[in-house]
């Protein structure tokens, strides 16, 4: 099994960022996706003479396992066969060659880029479904693989195509799989001290039941006039853009949280479960609808609670000028930020609007929200262009569903394990899904320590990880059809 993983980590399907639909594509990285699918079709034969195999838009594969009973919904299994691009930069500093796949069975690794990111799903459940057949298991219910190639990157021309090509190709319908399980959260060990790290700790498995939502903001400071530099203006396009930046940096969006935030639930399943709460931070939970304050004093001090809570912003991308001497006609920024489950893109997009246009009319320029339209007078402008979309819906904690994969996760990695739900920070190939089913939920079968190499040099997995994720979908198979 470790040599099968090895192998497909030897196969680089990388994903760059111009990998788009409206830019050229990358046809050496597109022909390693279809080498893995080659690969694939050696190392699992029975997943491809059992299942039903298709092909979406050329390279993300959709798996159909039918069940015995067509009248069960099915359930759908995911999994994204690209990785992130090598800092070549930083080449040198990995222990063995990203694309390697050394299996260090002395220290009870497997080394190589895409180890933790995703093909470490991607494997386990082809693994766990080959070992199934050739037992000669027969599901209930139909089950659904669907491996996307471009997550890295959106998941635009993979995942969200697998979803179109469901509902419109293979007739699935709206809401009609029962319950989609995909990469996302994990466990790891939770202590008093730090909520997640403290010499008397706690196992806590954590399923994802909810995502953040995401936004691209960018700004673009225009001036009518450019010229030489020695003739300069008290406030050159970059300038004005530079006060746009301390504006947003310096009015950050406030904390708040509602019944529905999965954090609640995470955070009272800790409280009841487990040592790792005190009196005080108990007490704080029970009655946090009258002590929001001293409740975000509390998230405040923990980076991942107060995420949970907040949309953040990271003015990642600044541009401008191209010449020393030059004045510059063209600035512009671009934020990305997390929406809280409380916000939206609506409200996001009304504060930072409400920011940036008092800097515009101070400086006499039209502030234009993503169409360009000019007036007469002004000397230039500042347009807010985006792209994003709002918090995803949350699927329930309290389903069949759900009670089944927290089943699965203590059966297999131990009954002192407490599951509970949680709040994914970041986004997922799921975000293509929320019309195929309510019940989407999110678990990387692995401790967090395990995770923490992903997207960065030296990424691994270890062993027994890898031999507890083919369990974990080989039980996850196996209880749904109970």
């Amino acid at each position: 099994m470790l040599e099968r993983f090895s192998g497909a980590i030897q196969i680089p399907t990388i994903s760059y960022d111009d990998m788009t639909a409206q830019n050229p594509q990358d046809p050496i990285s597109h022909a390693s996706l279809l080498k893995l699918h080659q690969y694939f079709e050696k190392m699992y034969p029975l997943v491809h003479s059992h299942l039903e195999k298709h092909v979406v838009n050329e390279y993300s594969l959709v798996f159909l396992w039918k069940g015995s009973n067509p009248s069960l919904k099915p359930v759908m299994l995911m999994g994204h066969m690209d990785v992130v691009p090598i800092d070549p930069a930083t080449e040198k500093e990995w222990i063995y060659p990203p694309f390697a796949g050394h299996i260090d069975r002395e220290n009870g690794k497997v080394w190589g880029r895409g180890t933790n990111d995703d093909k470490f799903a991607v494997v386990g459940i082809l693994e766990a479904v080959e070992a199934l057949l050739q037992a000669g298991f027969v599901p209930e219910q139909t089950f659904i693989l669907a491996f996307g190639h471009d997550e890295e990157i959106g998941g635009y021309n993979g995942a969200q195509q697998i979803a179109k090509y469901l509902l419109n190709n293979l007739k699935i319908g709206e809401h009609g799989v029962q319950a989609i399980i995909d990469e996302g959260m994990y466990m790891m060990m939770v202590g008093r001290e730090k909520i997640f790290s403290s010499e008397e700790t706690y196992p806590l498995g954590i399923i994802g039941i909810a995502e953040k939502g995401y936004l691209d903001v960018n700004v673009t400071v225009g001036m009518d006039k450019g010229g030489h530099a020695s003739i300069a203006p008290p406030h050159t396009g970059i300038g004005i853009l530079s006060e746009v930046i301390v504006k947003l940096e310096s009015n950050p969006f406030k904390s708040d949280i509602n019944e529905k935030n999965p954090i609640l639930g995470q955070l009272q399943c800790m409280a009841e479960h487990t040592g790792a709460l005190d009196s005080q931070q108990k007490f704080i939970l029970k009655n946090w609808r009258l002590m929001k304050s001293k409740l975000f004093e509390w998230f405040d001090k923990n980076p991942k609670l107060h995420a949970a809570v907040t949309t953040s912003q990271a003015i990642d991308v600044v541009h401008g000028g191209v010449k020393v001497n030059a004045l510059p006609q063209f600035a512009y920024e671009v934020t990305n930020l997390r929406i809280a489950p409380h916000e939206s893109v609506k409200t996001t997009l009304s504060h930072i609007y409400s920011l940036v246009a008092p800097i515009a009319k101070k400086h006499k320029l039209d502030f234009i929200e993503d169409s360009f339209a000019r007036t007469k007078g002004t000397v230039g402008y500042i347009q807010v262009s985006h792209t994003g979309m709002d918090p995803s819906p949350i699927s329930p904690a309290n389903s069949p569903q759900y009670d089944r994969i927290a089943s699965v996760i203590r059966h297999v990695f131990g009954d002192h394990i407490v599951v509970s739900p949680g709040l994914m920070l970041a986004n997922t190939d799921t975000k293509h899904s929320w019309d195929l089913s309510k019940s989407i939920y999110r678990f990387k079968p692995q401790f967090l320590d395990g995770t923490e190499n992903i997207h960065t040099v030296n990424e691994h997995a270890k062993i027994e990880y890898i031999v507890g994720c083919v369990r974990f979908y080989h039980e996850l198979i196996r209880a749904f059809n109970e």
